[in-house]
């Protein structure tokens, strides 16, 4: 959403108003939506405030373009893009500037380093892709990024990319077919509102994070503002107008309140009635007087700062959030700062701008009909740079999105050499308990060459994707592999640790993993990534691997998986651990042909790791307990495992805790990479207690 990109000094609609106080108040009720719901997560349904940012947007600056070709003929590329780069970079460009700067102060690698490939993708207007891309939680509440908001603003500036081209073109029509430019340009609006309608319900039940990002599917909202700026204003009288616009309010409060954005259907079906609550406030265009839900002076002032709110709220409470934690207080705290770091942005950052003498020829010279081609090579040239951006972050190379990749690129600062030694139990239970008392971080953690080690494990090239039907990739050969690891994520990151504590034996392993989807009987399950359909996608590609497994016929088969697969499974933690114990116990079955097979319980989840990774914060804040879901789940797979002759249960949490209490890093080394998976020195570190549990087998 882009608060204040709608030029809001100047909303001439057609009517005898040339500024409307009650749009400018329709920005305050979206923009207070938007902070209460980040701030507090209440409304639930805060979010759609920015769709009503969307429909004003589209209605005034569809209004502005269609007047300008109305009176010109013509469309200036140039004065276009030259007023929202005034209206738009100045501010964006010191928020973007200042959150890196600040989340290298605050934080470790690779959430600093994450944050800076975040800023990029947004200053190239391409941030939606980007997150859209990197699989980002757009209803996130655990360690966001704090420039996640500026997926809106490039959805606008994508749209605004084509639309004046779009209006250009259909205006000759208008001509042809008898009708004024505005109808031609209200019934192709109208059309296009229906095919993006369209995209958005496919694409909210095939991906609900991927649409809540997609221009396609948002461009209906920006459409039905502009279909609303043809269309005009209306004639009604001055009660009915007071009903139609409370009537458009009521059902936006309404939304805001009723719906939740982790159920599903956004933004199809439940963005449509914010939508047309906004619509029917614009079009009623009732006066909004100063003692008025939209005209008082409080309302006014925020709808003129809203922009400036809008970018800088969002980083305020994420950095908030991470240096003093979650409480209601830190949070209601961050109330007036961001209000006041708004009013000086909007004072020294974009009035400056907008009002500079100097740019005003540029800004509001008009082109001669039908138009000039250096104009339109602007135009054309803007359309080519947005649409490149926004390809390259969709289908490029997913390393451009990950902080990891871009570690492994820089040179190596600090740290030293590597060393890693937890040669037994004893030891590694001393590292434990050291780190757990620990009163300051590591002075590793900031050492882009340990973090590089850190993410560089073997398992990221074994991944596949289980909504894509297609050969598995493996690290390692399967078919002359004496171990087999398989599972998901988790079990790749675990897959060095084999490797490394069989190297003496003369035994090789192989390994393959689907995100979310660990094998368990074919068990059907959520994932917090895939659609509905990957619940019956995850169950095929279980009955296929455990296919493939009977056919390799390995010596040894390994398998693993997050920990926190159960609370995916939508029921009680017994009611869930009874079903995986069952699968799994009718899976170890049909396992019965394989010589060996060793369930290996995976290291504790730490949801909290990138959150709590901050400079000023004592480690103990990011120590975390073994929960039930883990303690579930190790369970019913020790008890499945007692049921077969050929299988044996390895526990691990007393090589990451101490009491159920377990550190984030050990030895001076970050345990995990995002919460579960292993960095590559644990998984080092854990080799040898590994070698001992699975010396009955290999030697």
């Amino acid at each position: 959403m882009v608060a204040g990109s709608a030029l809001a000094q100047k909303p001439v609609t057609g009517g005898k108003r040339s500024f409307r106080s009650d749009i400018q108040g329709l920005r305050a009720l979206a923009v207070t939506l938007v902070v209460l719901d980040h701030t507090f997560g209440w409304p639930s349904g805060g979010f759609l405030g920015v769709d009503v940012f969307f429909v004003i947007s589209g209605f005034l600056i569809s209004g502005i373009l269609i007047r300008e070709i109305e009176s010109n003929g013509s469309i200036s590329f140039r004065a276009f893009y030259a007023r929202r780069a005034r209206r738009i970079l100045p501010a964006a460009l010191v928020v973007l500037f200042t959150t890196v700067i600040v989340a290298s102060l605050l934080w470790f690698p690779p959430r600093a380093v994450q944050v800076a490939v975040d800023a990029v993708w947004s200053a190239l207007f391409a941030s939606n892709w980007h997150f859209a891309a990197s699989d980002s939680d757009c209803f996130a509440t655990e360690a966001p990024s704090p420039l996640l908001h500026y997926w809106s603003l490039a959805v606008e500036e994508q749209f605004y990319a084509l639309w004046p081209l779009v209006i250009l073109l259909v205006a000759p029509f208008a001509a042809r077919l008898g009708l004024r430019v505005r109808h031609i340009v209200g019934v192709v609006a109208a059309i296009l509102v229906l095919v993006s309608l369209g995209w958005a319900a496919w694409r909210t039940a095939s991906s609900t994070d991927a649409a809540y990002f997609d221009t396609f599917a948002r461009a209906w909202e920006l459409l039905a503002g502009a279909a609303l700026a043809a269309v005009g204003s209306n004639a009604l009288t001055g009660r009915a107008r007071h009903v139609i616009s409370t009537l458009g309010l009521v059902i936006i409060l309404a939304s805001a309140i009723l719906i939740r954005g982790d159920g599903g259907g956004i933004p199809f079906p439940w963005v449509t009635p914010t939508v047309a609550g906004a619509m029917l406030v614009i079009w009623a265009n009732a006066r909004a007087g100063r003692l008025s839900i939209l005209g008082n002076p409080i309302s006014q002032w925020l709808g003129d700062t809203s922009y400036s709110l809008y970018l800088w709220h969002f980083p305020v409470i994420v950095f908030a959030v991470s240096v003093f934690g979650g409480s209601v207080l830190v949070r209601a705290a961050t109330i007036p700062l961001m209000l006041a770091i708004a009013a000086l942005s909007r004072r020294w950052i974009e009035e400056p701008f907008m009002h500079r003498k100097r740019a005003s020829k540029s800004t509001l010279a008009p082109n001669k009909p039908p138009l000039v081609v250096r104009d339109l090579m602007v135009g054309v040239g803007v359309i080519v740079a947005i649409l490149s951006f926004s390809a390259v972050a969709l289908e490029g190379p997913r390393g451009m999105h990950d902080a990891n990749s871009v570690i492994s690129r820089l040179p190596a600062v600090g740290g030293g050499p590597i060393a890693i030694s937890s040669n037994d139990q004893s030891q590694r239970s001393r590292e434990v308990r050291a780190a757990l008392g620990a009163a300051e971080w590591p002075s590793l953690m900031s050492a882009t060459g340990v973090w590089e080690l850190a993410l560089s494990g073997s398992g990221r090239d074994c991944m596949n994707n289980p909504m894509v039907a297609s050969s598995p990739k493996w690290c390692g050969d399967p078919k002359s592999a004496d171990i087999l690891v398989v599972g998901d994520s988790v079990a790749m990151s675990w897959l060095p640790a084999i490797e490394e504590a069989v190297a003496d034996t003369g035994w090789s392993a192989a390994g393959t993993g689907y995100t979310g989807c660990q094998l368990s009987g074919g068990l059907k399950y959520n994932s917090p990534t895939y659609g509905p359909e990957f619940a019956e996608r995850c169950a095929t590609v279980q009955d296929e691997t455990l296919h493939a497994i009977k056919d390799l016929d390995p010596k040894l088969l390994v398998l693993t998986g997050h920990p926190g697969a159960l609370s995916r499974m939508n029921s009680t933690v017994s009611t869930a651990a009874q079903t995986w114990q069952d699968a799994f116990t009718r899976m170890l079955g049909e396992l019965s042909t394989v010589e060996h097979v060793v369930v290996l319980e995976a290291n504790p989840w730490n949801e909290g790791l990138a959150a709590c990774l901050v400079r000023t914060s004592a480690p103990s804040t990011c120590a975390s307990e073994v929960d039930d879901w883990h303690a579930a789940k190790a369970s019913a797979e020790a008890a499945s495992v007692a049921t077969v002759t050929n299988a044996s249960y390895v526990p691990t949490a007393a090589w990451f805790c101490f009491e159920s209490t377990c550190p984030v890093f050990v030895a001076g080394f970050p345990v995990t990479t995002d919460g579960v998976p292993l960095t590559a020195p644990e998984a080092s570190a854990v080799s040898s207690l590994l070698r001992e549990a699975l010396a009955p087998i290999t030697r």
